[in-house]
């Protein structure tokens, strides 16, 4: 894990560290972005694979260098991995259907390098994304045979950090000269657990479309 954080950290250091005439020559875009979250929970101490969908909110700073490389910075104000799962249990004889819905929110910082094909408007992306926990609860409804429905919603402690390894596609669509629309595919692999002393880890795929205003 410590491998994985001085590789991204020496990835980003290395792409701010451009000299003035390069950072004069960049092209910078900026604009809010939208999309959702298919969340996927596994991992040994999670009983059944619970998956789900979630929405992320943010804005995105787009800093082209070359007509090949370039600097994406997400941030997600509001990143949701949000996930469900039915499953049956044996309770005094009966079995009761109980629904697991986990509630988990992220404010996300994500430095990726882009890479684009000129002329083309495609390109990719690669490179890490922090989430700091903004919510997190579990809701388990029981249903019993007869029907009868009993709920429980807690919060979720000792959350940690969470380091995310993405990567993924996109393409931006001119507007105008000035206005451009993009969106983008990515996949996210979760490194860190999502609880202290828990074998839980999330994998996410999302889809999200930015409208891009161009600054300089």
């Amino acid at each position: 894990m410590k491998r994985i954080y001085s590789i991204s950290l020496v990835m980003l250091i290395a792409l701010l560290c451009i000299n003035k005439t390069s950072f004069a020559q960049t092209k910078m875009s900026l604009g809010p972005v939208i999309g959702f979250n298919y969340n996927t929970h596994s991992g040994s101490d999670v009983s059944d694979q619970l998956t789900g969908f979630g929405l992320v909110a943010g804005g995105q700073l787009d800093m082209q260098f070359n007509p090949n490389i370039g600097l994406i910075i997400n941030l997600m104000f509001y990143d949701n991995r949000s996930a469900t799962n039915t499953r049956t249990i044996s309770y005094l004889d009966m079995d009761v259907s109980e629904d697991v819905t986990e509630n988990i929110a992220y404010f996300s910082i994500e430095p990726l390098l882009k890479i684009a094909i000129p002329r083309s408007g495609f390109y990719f992306v690669f490179g890490p994304s922090i989430g700091f926990n903004e919510d997190a609860t579990e809701e388990i409804t029981e249903t019993l045979p007869s029907g009868n429905q009993t709920k429980t919603k807690t919060t979720l402690n000792n959350l940690l950090a969470r380091f995310e390894l993405k990567f993924g596609a996109g393409c931006d669509v001119p507007i105008s000269r000035d206005v451009s629309l993009t969106p983008q595919l990515t996949f996210g692999y979760g490194a860190t657990n999502v609880q202290s002393d828990v074998d839980w880890k999330i994998q996410t795929l999302q889809a999200s479309i930015v409208l891009k205003f161009r600054l300089n």
